[in-house]
């Protein structure tokens, strides 16, 4: 989930940069991306949720690029819903501050 939140807030992010942000190595990164992608994409491992699409760049043919497909941006779109209506649970107000 965490590959498809940093790839949702940063459209085009390159695998190794992906792999910085999340403290793993590179080759982590491309595995939890490669689940993402859709079932019959080059490299694509299960469960292949089809959410993301790698590709290369004219000026970088070797790097790889993610994008949200269309699914994933419905996906994205849903989280943005839910997280807009939550609400906090559990939290205690701070007591208020008396004049003595």
């Amino acid at each position: 989930m965490l590959v498809f939140l940093y790839v949702a807030e940063n459209g085009g992010i390159r695998v190794k940069e992906l792999s910085e942000l999340m403290g793993t190595t590179p080759a982590t990164a491309s595995r939890a991306a490669r689940a993402l992608v859709s079932p019959g994409d080059l490299g694509a491992l299960p469960p292949g949720l089809g959410w993301l699409v790698m590709a290369s760049n004219e000026r970088e043919k070797i790097s790889r690029h993610l994008y949200l497909t269309p699914s994933g941006v419905e996906v994205a779109q849903r989280l943005d819903t839910l997280l807009g209506r939550a609400r906090l649970i559990g939290v205690v107000a701070a007591p208020t501050l008396r004049s003595v």
